[in-house]
């Protein structure tokens, strides 16, 4: 109900008198206004009441910056009093000519632009304490014009104290998990590492098993440290995403080799089928899409124990983006319905009691979600319980370019014959084959896969190595530009010379590197060994711990570069004067003269080698922020303890000068026979034939020529003799290992005879 004005009760009561209407009429009327008068006023005393009680500084100034009201609050915060305040300005207020300044010029600023403001100073009470007080402005209008502003300023100085306490803590919390990083890693760095180099002797293999045990036990422990590292760069809102341009070839190529040595260990399936026509240059955050894509591939290792794992990457291109969708599913015990919703959540492992014994700290998912989130994309599940699960990724990345990751040249010319008996497999790869536009048949009996070659004459045959045996004393009829592929299993070293290999899963690129005859640029699925060797290429190692430095020689032997190793800054400085290095590795933290110390003191030589030979911080100290603060302080690259051979080999092929790497075309997982020369043997097939690492091709020449000193004589006899029965047999062997160790020629002589 409104209040009448007086003009207008005395016009209805001339109204109600004029039309008869009687005293009684005017007598309700009378008794209406009055109440609605005292009703008005009650309202307006409580409404001053509120105003003066408020413990906010409330107050109204007209535009000439003049104070027309204030409250209580406000009063006491300026040691005024209200005569003293209305009609003034805030300059004949406060003493404090600095902070009547910044009120005004924020006051003028509000009314100007006529919206809304917050202003945030520092006031002096009159009892000496000082306060943080957050002001809201806010224009008064009437008739579309500013006549002033109504203002309201809040204490918030215990909210800034509380803020500054958190932020303190969390700078504390993240200096201490820099110490905690580097005094964990460094022990870690070292068992792995010893390990590492312990395992690549000829050891028994009850003492591999051994080691194999310790190796996983540290890597277990490696992914837990770097779990919690991650956690609490996410909760203190630091952990970043870093962009740039990268290979998606080399991407799931990665993602593919580094689960098959993981998956080897079970006897599961493990099928990949990547869209050919995903774009090859990509630009995001590969280091962290790799994380979440291995991390949900992990637990689906992990929690698999029959039946298979398996990988599907699509892609849907949209203007310059491409959407990736990464879906991993598995046959394991699956997630119970009501752990669906949770299990994103931090520190949540499924079904807990029943899975005990299988480790984790429970943030994998709760990491991977956050950075999905973090790069615009996301990640669902489904699951049913004792089936198993399925996890979609979908993240978004940019691209300049539509040209495919991987594709086959005159596809419709290629034609392949797959030999397979396992279904899933055969699946997988007859999907990938099809995605590549390529023609292809599948058989699964030896009767069929004969029949097939008499019918026509295919350019490729796929044949499982356990069903290759069988097959192969009948492959004599094949056209001789027919190519012969073994589908391997990783572990299996079945050789034949002239045949070729593909290590499961089978997957697009590797198949199209075949039809393509492009020998994969990223070698055997091992990758515990040197991607390229580097004899003239010189390097210095500095660390003050001789383990960590024994560590980091024996991990770069297989690189077979010059190595000078030293403890301390200052003998780091005396051998760079005496010597010219291709690449420094400078570890961090160093007694009396620390790496980013003696970086700077190599800086300051005055000559041009010193100012830019590459120098690598090597450091177990691996929170964020650390690269950017080694690359201000003089350094070029970062390398982080335990030392992980892919990494490695990145910074090395990085760095190196490309004069002085030398690359085999060869499938030969320590690439290290550059040092080696045989006449008459191709070191390379020879190393590739005995299983890819050096030693075990040196084990193999020193038994080649045990047996042939001892047969030597035999066949002497044997031609003395006339016996050629038996000459044959033995010529026969010599054909078989001349051709495993690489002599050809010999092998064709033996052939012949």
């Amino acid at each position: 109900m409104s209040a009448f004005s007086s003009a207008q009760t005395v016009l209805v009561t001339v109204l109600f008198i004029l039309t008869g209407a009687g005293l009684v009429a005017l007598f309700i009327l009378i008794v209406l206004h009055d109440r609605i008068k005292r009703r008005y006023q009650k309202d307006a005393s409580t409404l001053a009441s509120i105003y003066e009680s408020i413990p906010d500084l409330l107050f109204c100034i007209d535009t000439d910056n003049r104070y027309t009201s204030c409250n209580r609050s406000f009063l006491e915060a300026v040691g005024r009093t209200e005569a003293e305040v209305i009609g003034k300005t805030p300059f004949d207020i406060h003493k404090d000519r600095e902070v009547a300044s910044d009120f005004v010029e924020s006051d003028n600023q509000a009314m100007r632009e006529n919206r809304l403001t917050t202003h945030i100073g520092w006031l002096t009470y009159p009892d000496g304490s000082v306060k943080l007080l957050e002001t809201i402005k806010n224009p008064i209008v009437q008739d579309g014009v500013v006549t002033g502003l109504l203002g309201i300023s809040r204490d918030i100085t215990l909210h800034r104290q509380v803020e500054d306490a958190a932020r303190a803590s969390s700078d504390f919390k993240s200096l201490f998990l820099a110490h905690m990083s580097h005094e964990i890693r460094t022990p870690i760095n070292v068992v792995m590492g010893m390990t590492e180099l312990v395992m690549r002797r000829k050891i028994p293999p009850e003492l591999y098993e051994s080691m194999l045990e310790i190796k996983n036990a540290s890597e277990n422990l490696f992914q837990i440290i770097n779990d919690v590292l991650d956690f609490s760069k996410i909760e203190a809102g630091k952990l970043e995403i870093v962009v740039n341009e990268y290979s998606f070839s080399s991407f799931i190529h990665d993602i593919v080799t580094i689960c098959r040595v993981k998956i080897a260990e079970k006897t599961l399936f493990f099928l990949v089928n990547a869209d050919s026509a995903i774009p090859e240059r990509l630009i995001g955050d590969d280091v962290r899409l790799k994380q979440i894509v291995l991390n949900i591939l992990y637990n689906a290792i992990k929690y698999t124990q029959d039946g298979y794992v398996s990988l599907a990457v699509s892609c849907e291109l949209e203007n310059n983006t491409a959407n990736l969708v990464f879906e991993v599913s598995d046959s394991g015990i699956g997630i119970k319905e009501d752990e669906l919703n949770t299990i994103f959540n931090d520190f949540v492992r499924v079904d807990h009691l029943k899975n005990k014994s299988i480790g984790g700290t429970g943030l994998g998912l709760s990491i991977s979600k956050n950075l999905c989130q973090l790069m615009g994309g996301d990640i669902s599940v489904d699951s049913k319980y004792g089936v198993g699960s399925r996890f979609v990724v979908k993240v978004p990345q940019i691209f300049t370019d539509y040209a495919p990751y991987t594709r086959v040249e005159d596809a419709q010319d290629k034609s392949i014959l797959v030999y397979e008996q396992r279904l899933m497999y055969a699946d997988s790869i007859m999907r990938s084959i099809e995605n590549l536009g390529t023609r292809a048949t599948l058989v699964k009996t030896q009767k069929q896969f004969f029949r097939e070659l008499e019918l026509q004459n295919y350019k490729y045959l796929f044949v499982a190595s356990f069903l290759y045996e069988n097959v192969k004393d009948n492959l004599d009829k094949i056209p001789p530009d027919a190519r012969v592929v073994l589908l391997s299993e990783t572990g299996d070293h079945t050789v034949e010379l002239g045949v070729a290999r593909m290590d499961m899963p089978v997957y697009a690129l590797p198949i199209a590197n075949i039809l393509n005859h492009v020998e994969s640029a990223f070698g055997r699925a091992d990758q515990r060994y040197a991607a390229f060797t580097a004899p003239q290429a010189r390097v210095l190692l500095v660390d003050d711990a001789s383990t960590n430095l024994k560590v980091a020689e024996g991990l770069m032997q297989p690189y077979y570069m010059q190595i000078d190793a030293c403890k301390s800054g200052f003998d780091a400085l005396t051998l760079v004067q005496q010597n010219r290095y291709d690449i420094i590795f400078m570890d961090h933290m160093m007694p009396e003269m620390d790496g980013i110390e003696t970086t700077a003191k190599i800086r300051a030589f005055d000559n041009e080698y010193c100012a830019n030979v590459p120098i690598i911080a090597l450091t177990a100290n691996a929170v964020v922020g650390m690269r950017e603060m080694f690359l201000s302080n003089g350094m070029d690259d970062l390398l982080t303890k335990p030392i992980e051979v892919p990494k490695l080999n990145a910074v090395l092929e990085k760095w190196i000068p490309r004069e002085k790497r030398m690359r085999f075309i060869t499938n030969d997982k320590s690439a290290r026979s550059v040092s080696l020369s045989i006449d008459g043997v191709d070191v390379k097939a020879g190393i590739s034939m005995t299983g890819g690492s050096i030693e075990n091709y040196l084990d193999t020449l020193s038994i080649f020529k045990k047996d042939m000193l001892e047969k030597m004589p035999a066949i002497r006899q044997c031609t003395l003799r006339g016996d050629w029965k038996l000459y044959g047999t033995y010529i026969h062997a010599v054909r078989g290992v001349t051709a495993i160790i690489g002599a050809r020629a010999m092998s064709e002589k033996a052939r012949e005879l």
